[in-house]
């Protein structure tokens, strides 16, 4: 009879095999043991099949809890399900101490189910429904003998033969998740950040922040003025040799696999995507110059979070607790170090899982998820695009309007700094004189003399020893034909800088007239 048990449990795990889409995930040396599983919502139903003889009662209730809590163990949070065990004993003979009568025994606590099934080629009649019942089998579960001997070997080693070709062909499967496509996309990406770099260090700097700002960075106060192509092109840049190899490394070896397991078109969609609401991101939240690629890797970390969401065996098997280890240890350096542009890199890691459910996988549909996740990743651009714009906290922060201020100057941009100038004031705190100062110039340039001396006069109350604003002041008086006040505020010029000619030569011309 131990043929027709071989027989049995071979025809058995096939059946929900091919039939019920279980999966195989374990056949003993001697094929003696089988294991199967089907998770359906909340629950993994876990089908033990075995023909190895266990003379006593408590032998067996000691190996079920064994094998029970080794696979509980392995279970992560992640992929943790409600289980229901049904282990499936195939034999002439039940263990010494179980009843004669029951073909299935039930036990249940809070965390599994365990259902025993006792089967020969005797109770098949019996035992079989109940197993259909507790799997929510799609159908009934037909096994017949052979009548001959021989047939009866012949069978049971197709079926044998089978069961092993669907887990050949279940490797063969998950292999090909990560085989959609080679990946050269990642290699031709790396081609304009090297370039870029190479250009920014024979000019000056990548380190510079003028160099960074001439060759695209994102810098807030130029993109609200319309320079949009900044959310673009900043991430081709990198500050410093450092960032640009960690960031070509990981496009590298990162951008590979996800390009393998999307393809090339999908992944250059995450790819810009990601760098593009990254850098939205940065500029809704982070008033600094900014560049780099780090907001489309993370959104590649994204990507490959999605392919674990929907694909949690073979990601945990595989990359999982790689990729969830790299995201969260670069998420808490993020956090702890300042100068991390933290917008950018979450932005850009949440539009790449979007983006990735966007595209989808190759050779699979899912229109109305597709769509969902195209409107959710519509919103989130706009609404980083909207918030960012409004929020008056960042873009008016007084250390870059300073900047953007000067910047307008220089090139003759008058009412352009006297506007951003304006508008930073009532965030202004340790940079408040400067930027009224640099105020107060430009009306100068525009001749409207009154306004600039409320900036100057305003400027020495607030920071005294400021030089410049007292000679500013002192030409002014001197246009108004008023002397006194000139060579006063000249000789407090002087008194805190004598080391510049000019305040000495207005000084000596004052004396003169």
């Amino acid at each position: 009879m131990h043929l027709a048990n071989i027989y049995l449990k071979n025809r058995l795990i096939y059946t929900l095999l091919d039939g019920e889409g279980y999966e195989l995930i374990y056949v003993s040396d001697s094929t003696d043991e089988i294991w199967i599983k089907k998770s359906t919502g909340t629950e993994t139903h876990m089908i033990r099949c075995t023909i190895e003889q266990f003379d006593w009662k408590q032998e067996w209730i000691r190996n079920i809890q064994h094998v029970e809590e080794e696979f509980l163990k392995k279970q992560t949070f992640f992929t943790r399900k409600n289980v229901i065990f049904h282990h499936v004993l195939i034999n002439d003979y039940k263990p010494i101490g179980i009843e004669d009568n029951p073909q299935v025994l039930h036990t249940e606590n809070i965390s599994k189910k365990t259902y025993t099934y006792f089967l020969d080629s005797t109770n098949i009649s019996d035992t079989l429904p109940q197993l259909e019942k507790n799997i929510n089998a799609n159908a009934s579960i037909q096994i017949e003998f052979p009548a001959q001997l021989l047939e009866l070997e012949a069978l049971s080693r197709y079926f044998h033969s089978k069961i092993i070709s669907h887990a050949q062909l279940q490797q063969k499967q998950a292999m090909a998740l990560f085989q959609q496509a080679k990946p050269w996309i990642s290699y031709v990406l790396l081609i304009p950040n090297l370039i870029l770099f190479i250009l920014m260090e024979i000019e000056d700097s990548s380190m510079s922040p003028e160099t960074l700002i001439d060759y695209g960075a994102k810098y807030n106060p130029a993109i609200l003025d319309g320079e949009w192509w900044r959310l673009f092109t900043s991430m081709f840049l990198h500050i410093g040799v450092f960032h640009l190899i960690m960031n070509m490394l990981a496009l590298i070896f990162v951008g590979s696999l996800v390009e393998r397991i999307y393809g090339n078109s999908r992944y250059l969609f995450i790819y810009f995507c990601a760098g593009i609401i990254g850098s939205l991101a940065s500029f809704a939240f982070n008033a600094s110059i900014a560049a780099g690629a780090s907001g489309a890797i993370f959104g590649l970390f994204g990507a490959l979070l999605y392919f674990g969401l929907k694909n949690k065996e073979v990601f945990f098997k595989t990359i999982g607790w790689n990729v969830i280890f790299i995201v969260i240890l670069n998420v808490l350096f993020g956090l702890s170090v300042p100068q991390i542009d933290n917008g950018a890199h979450l932005g850009g890691m949440l539009a790449g899982f979007i983006s990735a459910g966007v595209v989808s996988f190759p050779k699979k549909k899912e229109f109305l998820r597709q769509t969902i996740m195209l409107v959710f990743l519509v919103t989130l651009g706009i609404g980083l695009l909207v918030f960012g714009v409004n929020n008056d906290q960042v873009q008016y922060q007084e250390h870059i309007q300073l900047q953007w201020t000067q910047d307008n100057i220089n090139k003759g941009n008058n009412q352009k700094a006297i506007d951003a100038v304006t508008k930073t004031l009532p965030y202004a705190d340790e940079f408040e004189a400067e930027l009224l100062f640099y105020r107060s110039y430009a009306y100068l340039q525009i001749e409207e003399y009154e306004l600039a001396r409320g900036d100057l006069l305003e400027v020495i109350s607030i920071k005294n020893n400021f030089p410049e604003a007292h000679y500013n002041l002192a030409l002014i008086y001197k246009e108004r034909g008023d002397r006194k006040e000139a060579i006063q505020q000249i000789e407090m010029a002087i008194e805190q800088n004598g080391e510049e000619d000019m305040y000495q030569n207005l000084y000596d011309q004052l004396l003169v007239e």
